[in-house]
């Protein structure tokens, strides 16, 4: 197709000498995998397909995964992008004449850009409860839009109570990802216990025991976290919450009602509620709203979105904050989560409101999308004969080892993953591998013809895996 014929032309422009020099000078890279990792370099995209070239041979990759860091492609991602292209070239046109032009970023201690308002507008639109006392702060990526959230409930709670920034507590889930685990809130802790936030107990679907009837497990993680509000409580400022986690229990949603009891027993003790929807919101979920939260009514105070609001091409996140606005202006008080380049970028703010009111048009080809998707991972999920279970919303869901396989063994869980993403990799489809199986969050467009493909491509790679796997048992 096209992105072959793209590969040819780069081959025929560039030589095999200079992909090749490209590999071997990736290779210094520090990233995803041991520093120093042949890694793969992507030279064309069309939809869900992706050439890629990886030790001077040419793949064609149908990628599911890319952690739902984009949305859109082709001719939709064109549309999205072109007001802020246009915009740019105009700048550039009369920096070309030396006239004075429009900034294509700025220091917001200098000025904002004027599409910051168009951007500001749009998520208002989205958000729920008061019309005037919202607010919001662009950050970078997810870490830091959690951490102004974090930041800015804090500040709250600390002109409306008195609370003590210095001896705050942040309570996150005990199985939890709020961005890099070396230096972000979350469960993962590879370099040492993290000051400042404590876990709490969630419904975690391998905790489950045989036997145990779903709404006795809902139950008993009830009183867990309500004897864990006994002891942690009272010093708790914020609780962040994920209504579909994502990497870290591979696509799990919440029980919204479940969901719902755990924040109004926090609200006993006037914790303010944070909903980090970096990966499942924009309407990837299949609700007609951008924010999960908003579609299941829950009274949370804050929430982030990230990842693909800047179109997978633009670095941008935030946190819009429901009410609180007036105090914190009167009190001379805002973000002290920020840096040079939050809000600056003319080209992602332009972005972000395009991506916004995209997203929101595309609920119903999400919802059938998704429906079919969920289909397709279920036929996986029972061919694994029990290894595998598959759960999810929309367009985020897993296939997520289970409890009688290899959930609970972290030694054998990690031989099994390297068995499915090698035999995922022979057949071409690239899911997002996480500790405890895969995600599948393809783009929103993706075709019916590449999703099916993808759902045959990895029946057959979880078929391939099955001798190795039982062996592994």
């Amino acid at each position: 197709g096209k992105c072959c014929n793209l590969v040819k032309f780069i081959f025929n422009f560039a030589g095999m000498a200079g992909i090749r020099k490209g590999v071997r000078f990736v290779s210094h890279w520090a990233g995803r995998g041991p520093v120093g990792k042949n890694v793969e370099l992507t030279v064309a995209k069309q939809g869900a397909r992706h050439t890629r070239i990886l030790e001077g041979n040419t793949q064609d990759v149908l990628v599911v995964g890319a952690a739902c860091s984009e949305c859109f492609s082709g001719e939709n991602l064109a549309q999205i992008l072109m007001p802020g292209l246009d915009y740019e070239r105009e700048a550039v046109e009369k920096m070309s004449k030396n006239l004075a032009a429009g900034p294509l970023s700025i220091h917001t201690s200098a000025g904002v850009p004027k599409a910051l308002p168009s951007l500001l507008d749009e998520l208002g639109s989205h958000l729920w409860g008061s019309p005037e006392d919202w607010f919001a702060s662009f950050q970078i990526e997810g870490a830091s839009a959690v951490n102004a959230g974090i930041d800015l409930l804090a500040q709250l709670r600390h002109v409306e109570e008195g609370v003590s920034l210095e001896d705050m507590k942040v309570a996150v889930s005990a199985m939890s990802y709020h961005g890099p685990a070396s230096s972000s809130f979350g469960s993962g802790k590879p370099l040492g216990q993290k000051n400042g936030q404590v876990m709490y107990p969630v419904p975690c679907y391998f905790e489950k025991l045989s036997g145990e009837s779903l709404s006795d497990f809902n139950a008993r993680k009830l009183g867990e976290f309500k004897e864990f509000l006994s002891i942690h409580g009272d010093s708790i400022t914020v609780m962040l919450i994920e209504p579909q986690w994502g990497s870290s229990l591979a696509a799990q949603p919440w029980d919204p009602n479940i969901l719902s009891e755990y924040i109004q027993m926090a609200r006993k003790y006037d914790i303010k509620i944070l909903s980090d929807e970096v990966m499942c919101g924009l309407g990837r979920h299949g609700y007609p709203d951008i924010f999960l939260s908003k579609s299941w009514n829950l009274d949370v105070d804050a929430v982030t979105f990230g990842k693909a609001i800047g179109g997978g091409v633009f670095p941008i996140s935030g946190v819009a904050v429901r009410r609180g606005g007036e105090t914190l202006r009167e009190a001379k008080r805002s973000a002290l989560q920020s840096h040079t380049y939050a809000a600056s970028s003319v080209r992602a703010l332009f972005t972000a409101t395009e991506v916004l009111r995209a997203a929101s048009l595309y609920s119903e080809e999400i919802k059938w999308r998704g429906e079919l998707l969920g289909s397709l991972l279920q036929k996986a999920a029972d061919r694994s004969g029990g290894l595998l279970i598959h759960h999810g919303l929309g367009l985020m869901r897993g296939l997520a080892w289970s409890r009688e396989s290899f959930a609970l063994d972290f030694e054998k869980r990690k031989q099994a993953n390297i068995i499915i993403r090698n035999n995922f990799a022979q057949k071409g489809v690239c899911p997002y591998f996480v500790d405890l199986g895969c995600m599948f969050s393809p783009i929103y467009d993706i075709s019916e013809s590449d999703l099916r493909e993808s759902g045959k491509r990895t029946l057959d790679a979880i078929e391939d895996s099955l001798y190795q796997l039982q062996q592994l048992l």
